[in-house]
């Protein structure tokens, strides 16, 4: 695989997202962090990826395959619904 179509892989997309994310945000928050112990030092992180998992969903599933082919009252229903999730 050549490096240009490696970096079209949805995975390695979404991996290379989720790595500067992380690591931009634990930049600003190096200091606090080490003053957390257990779930509270962790805690931001996890929902940071869930906040990025729900745009990944939203922009591939429901925008994509809902809202671009016309299919705009489900995409409305299931964005609903999925943001109740949230």
């Amino acid at each position: 695989m050549k490096n240009g179509k490696r970096l079209q892989h949805i995975v390695v997309r979404n991996l290379l997202g989720v790595l500067a994310l992380f690591s931009v945000y634990f930049v600003s928050d190096h200091k606090h962090f080490q003053q957390r112990t257990g779930f509270n030092a962790v805690s931001p992180y996890i929902f940071l990826l869930l906040l990025y998992g729900w745009t990944v969903f939203h922009n591939r599933i429901l925008f994509d395959r809902l809202y671009l082919q016309d299919k705009k009252a489900a995409y409305f229903q299931h964005a609903f619904y999925s943001s109740l999730c949230i």
